[in-house]
């Protein structure tokens, strides 16, 4: 059995162009309450908040505070022009009575910049996880800092309905960084916010992973392997667990992170490079329970990145490298 190794991952190129809606899918359920506007755009929330200061974490209170209250941008934990501290973005809502279906929280942001945080979702103190997909945007409404493409995404989280209760709730958002990557250019641009409540009740199934082979590849030795990313979505803690990728004869395995009450835990596994489609397994154990799902192993094409240097001199206002 091959262990989890860590690894530094070098960027060879680019992802292939994946368009997303300029809006949101309509909402699903009766809409408990919206902030913003599921189009693309950060222009209607507050773009002067001073996140740079150590003692500001904003409080958002439904039904009294107004959209352009709640901050455009998120800093994660390791941006140093802001602090390099966690950011917790508050949100206070009522429920006027026993929690009953289910709740989910949809999330859309811009991901202007290239490191993008995960998101620490906190509902009344029971924590989870989650990650944003990248995905290419060339909607006009973006309003992107040098170029008219971007990115963004969306996650929709279930929002555990023990979590919740009659009358306030607080649920607070995160962004996080890897301290192990070090300080960084890494932000959250908010598109817009939904909570909505539905009469069914979901369960997740504890079996609920993704499999994600990346462009990302390492050469070690004569050896090329590409950083493949399982990702376990649970619904609960997890007292003791594991997640193992079988592929080509290769086993990977990683322990479940027991910290979480929930969400997405992620792990990379270098798995040695294949020339096509390739039959793998992911088998996940959580707290005694054993599932079993088939994928297909889909590698990532290779890129050629070429470089070009370049300098830009605004006569009168800079001046040439020498000075």
């Amino acid at each position: 059995m091959r262990p989890l190794r860590n690894a530094v991952i070098l960027f060879i190129g680019c992802t292939l162009p994946v368009l997303i809606a300029a809006r949101s899918a309509p909402a699903a359920g009766n809409t408990l309450w919206q902030i913003g506007r599921f189009d693309q755009s950060s222009h209607e929330f507050n773009n002067n908040a001073p996140v740079g200061k150590p003692d500001y974490n904003p409080v958002y209170t439904i039904g009294k505070s107004k959209t352009s209250d709640w901050p455009r941008r998120q800093p994660g934990s390791e941006n140093k022009a802001e602090g390099l501290r966690p950011h917790p973005y508050t949100i206070l809502f009522d429920l006027p009575s026993r929690p009953t279906g289910t709740y989910n929280l949809t999330i859309s942001a811009l991901l202007y910049n290239p490191r993008v945080p995960r998101l620490e979702i906190s509902i009344n103190g029971r924590k989870g996880t989650f990650y944003f997909p990248r995905n290419l945007s060339y909607s006009a409404r973006n309003s992107g800092f040098t170029s008219s493409i971007d990115s963004g995404g969306e996650i929709s989280v279930v929002l555990p309905r023990t979590a919740l209760r009659k009358g306030e709730n607080k649920l607070v958002l995160t962004a996080l960084d890897n301290a192990k990557d070090g300080p960084g250019d890494s932000w959250l641009t908010y598109d817009a916010l939904r909570l909505t409540q539905s009469a069914a009740t979901i369960h997740l199934s504890s079996a609920e992973v993704t499999l994600k082979p990346t462009i990302y590849y390492i050469r070690k030795a004569a050896i090329l392997e590409e950083v493949t990313q399982v990702t376990a979505n649970l619904d609960r803690k997890v007292r003791r667990g594991t997640i193992r990728l079988s592929i080509a004869g290769e086993h990977y395995e990683a322990s479940l992170s027991s910290t979480p009450d929930f969400g997405e835990q992620r792990f990379e596994f270098l798995v040695p490079e294949l020339s096509a489609p390739t039959p793998a397994e992911i088998t996940l154990r959580v707290n005694g329970r054993t599932t079993n799902r088939k994928e297909t192993f889909q590698p990532e094409r290779k890129w050629k990145l070429f470089v070009v240097p370049h300098e830009h001199l605004d006569i009168g206002y800079t001046d040439y490298r020498g000075k």
